[in-house]
């Protein structure tokens, strides 16, 4: 299987949340799967893994402070991202999970 722009058989994903235990354990679930091209704890810094790593997948928690997931996945969007956006978020909420989905992501 091709992801993205490699040619490689592996998704090369970035991890984004800004809770260390999730992105330690995120990163041992998806490991044997993916590579894990990037961990990252804030939206800023996503933004700026993303535009220099090129990920085929972003794995992208909701809830982080300053910049919410959900404008990091919009301005992923607007900058011309190719990135699948999978969206990690312990909300279950319905308004919650259609934004998510409003925005590009994948819940």
């Amino acid at each position: 299987m091709r992801y993205g722009s490699t040619l490689s058989d592996v998704a090369r994903v970035l991890l984004v949340d800004d809770n260390e235990e999730m992105l330690a354990r995120s990163a041992a679930a998806l490991a044997p799967a993916c590579e894990i091209i990037g961990a990252v704890k804030d939206g800023p810094a996503a933004l700026q893994a993303a535009a220099a790593l090129h990920p085929d997948v972003i794995v992208l928690d909701i809830s982080m402070p300053g910049m919410t997931g959900l404008d990091v996945a919009s301005r992923l969007r607007t900058s011309g991202s190719k990135a699948a956006v999978v969206v990690l978020t312990v909300h279950d909420e319905s308004d919650v999970i259609q934004a998510a989905k409003g925005v590009g992501g994948i819940g």
